[in-house]
């Protein structure tokens, strides 16, 4: 079974990357392009950016797929909320002018996500960090966050999460030429707690952990190649304070979480990637390939408790845990009408690992390092269809309602506990305007850990 998803996800990642390097024939004709206006836009800062990220040049020849392209490169700018353009007649015959229209975020934006979960297991869903009330499983997480731009090329950010505490960073657009950029933040947190799910190369346990007060700091580097390619770097350091450590398979009853008093977890990470997009839009794409691959590395640093340490007891040892592996991603959308889509995609990860002072699934701990070879995979199909933002009404924002099926399996070897598989799926209302996006979800997830 392993073997056939892997060759699966395997055949879909190479097909949907060799039809990404597919270069299509060159249309009849073009358009000169002798001028290029940004209308809609209120930011003087705005206009330059996106001329940029465009890759337009005037003085030349642009057929409509390659300006279609570029539209749509705008359009996963993360302060627009769409684009279009329309070609005007220029000062000469042969000669035209390309008008850019956009629709920017406010100053000021926001973003809400309320999502009721069910699941095989009622502790699976405590483990995530769902609270309990009125017989559902539910999350309810919000952002307020606002962006300042200063000159030509420079964004500033700053945020507030209800999970994650208080962010704030800057980002440098055309630093490495048209579609370049970087960016850098820094997270601080001071309140408990937020969840994080740990893939089984580095604790083949499956483990969840929550987190409290500390620091996060980030820096991704954006390097523009041809056409819709793109290499792209990012790196993290997390320092903060662990609240407990759960298993996701405990029982509720008798296996209790390890409180750990605040003692410090490290974790670092970075990614190497090679990117080619096409899509038409970042949150609701209708068509287009977006496909990466690359290398991830993690490392992190936990403490741990022996078994019989009480929650009173400090953590006896630390527990280092490095990964490695290479990765790749694909998806596909295609529309169906003017207002349906839908989109196949999945996700395949290789890698290679090194664990010192594992700690077992009955918390005791192995004082050797354990190497461990992991295979992470996915696949996910979306439909989504379009119930507002047409024509006149779509000043007022898009009201979009989506259903997902998602489907993974991970699993080690040597294995401590099995493989993890995953069934996930559900319906979703999601709703963009200018001032942030707004989510409400269902989701039923089945997971299950196969004994060995």
């Amino acid at each position: 079974m392993t073997s056939l998803v892997v060759r699966w996800m395997a055949g879909l990642l190479l097909a949907l990357c060799l039809a990404s390097k597919t270069v299509a024939a060159q249309e009849p004709g073009g358009f000169q392009i002798e001028s290029i206006t940004i209308e809609g836009g209120r930011r003087e800062a705005t206009q330059g950016i996106v001329i940029e990220e465009s890759r337009l040049t005037t003085g030349r020849v642009w057929t409509e797929r390659e300006l279609r392209a570029a539209i749509y490169r705008i359009r996963r700018l993360p302060f627009i909320v769409r684009a279009d353009f329309a070609l005007r007649r220029g000062s000469a015959r042969g000669l035209y002018a390309l008008a850019i229209t956009v629709e920017e975020t406010r100053p000021f934006f926001f973003s809400q996500n309320a999502d009721v979960i069910a699941t095989s297991a009622q502790g699976i869903s405590a483990a995530l960090g769902y609270g309990y009330g009125g017989g559902a499983n539910f999350h309810n997480g919000g952002t307020a966050g606002a962006r300042l731009f200063v000159g030509a090329r420079n964004v500033f950010f700053a945020s507030a999460n209800a999970d994650e505490g208080l962010q704030g960073g800057y980002t440098r657009y055309g630093l490495f030429g048209r579609g370049g950029s970087l960016t850098v933040s820094l997270l601080h947190s001071s309140f408990c707690c937020s969840h994080e799910v740990l893939p089984l190369a580095l604790d083949p346990g499956a483990v969840v952990w929550s987190v409290e007060s500390g620091d996060t700091a980030a820096l991704s580097v954006v390097l523009p190649l041809t056409g819709n390619q793109s290499l792209r770097g990012a790196a993290s350091v997390s320092r903060r304070d662990a609240a407990s450590r759960q298993g996701l398979f405990d029982d509720l009853f008798t296996d209790r979480p390890v409180f750990l008093a605040g003692e410090r977890r490290e974790s670092r990470r970075a990614e190497l990637k090679w990117f080619h997009d096409t899509a038409d839009d970042p949150l609701f794409p209708t068509q287009g390939v977006t496909v990466s691959g690359g290398i991830e590395l993690a490392q992190q640093t936990v403490p741990v408790k022996t078994a019989g340490a009480s929650i009173f007891d400090r953590a006896d040892v630390e527990s280092e845990a490095r990964l490695l592996a290479l990765a790749a991603t694909a998806r596909e959308s295609w529309p169906l009408s003017p207002r349906q889509s839908v989109s196949v995609g999945g996700r395949l990860a290789v890698g290679r690992s090194t664990i010192d002072h594992l700690q077992l699934a009955d918390r005791r701990i192995l004082r050797e390092p354990v190497d461990l070879d992991s295979v992470e995979t996915s696949v996910e199909a979306r439909y989504s269809a379009s119930l507002w933002g047409f024509e006149k009404s779509r000043d007022q924002g898009d009201l979009r309602a989506e259903v997902f099926v998602r489907a993974g399996y991970e699993t080690t070897s040597p294995s401590f506990g099995g493989p993890v598989t995953q069934l996930s799926a559900g319906p979703s209302l999601v709703f963009r305007n200018g001032w942030g996006v707004f989510r409400a979800a269902f989701t039923y997830l089945d997971l299950r850990r196969s004994r060995r």
